[in-house]
């Protein structure tokens, strides 16, 4: 059930975020007119601006970064809607279990397949499943992956 759910909500949002990135380049255009504009081999590029936070549940002092998990997200400077996310998580019960049965055995582990939100998972930008980061480096991982994933409609 949890599998039906997790990937609905995925691409209710994704859908929700290409909406809100559409309207702030519509609104961007607007106000600004053609000066914000740029059209290189056929792709016109919009200067839009931006905010972006992330957070995470166990924050640091600014010595230590201990949290297993965070989020970011790129919110429109006009419309103030979420345009891009990135979920990031430094653990998965599967791959873990997989590890430990090969270590135990002495042998490269086998991952099974399933939905792994270890490394970094963006929302409109491509997942990123090698990323094994520190909780520190979830602040500018998360803002480039989520700009980078913007306009990437499928």
């Amino acid at each position: 059930m949890q599998k039906h759910v997790g990937a609905m909500v995925e691409t209710m949002a994704k859908e929700s975020c290409e909406r809100a990135f559409e309207d702030e380049v519509g609104a961007t255009l607007e106000r600004g007119g053609n000066t914000d504009t740029e059209i290189v081999n056929g792709t016109t590029y919009v200067n839009l601006g931006a905010t972006g936070d992330c957070a995470w549940p166990t924050r640091g002092s600014g010595h230590s970064y201990a949290s297993f998990c965070g989020g970011f997200i790129l919110m429109g400077a006009i419309n103030k809607k979420v345009m891009s996310a990135s979920i990031f998580s430094k653990m998965c019960s599967t791959c873990e279990a997989a590890e430990k049965t090969a270590e135990k055995e002495k042998k490269a582990p086998v991952y099974p397949t399933h939905d792994c939100f270890r490394g970094c998972r963006g929302i409109m930008a491509d997942s990123d499943s090698s990323w094994r980061g520190s909780s520190k480096a979830m602040e500018p991982k998360g803002a480039l992956s989520t700009a980078l994933g913007l306009g990437k409609q499928a």
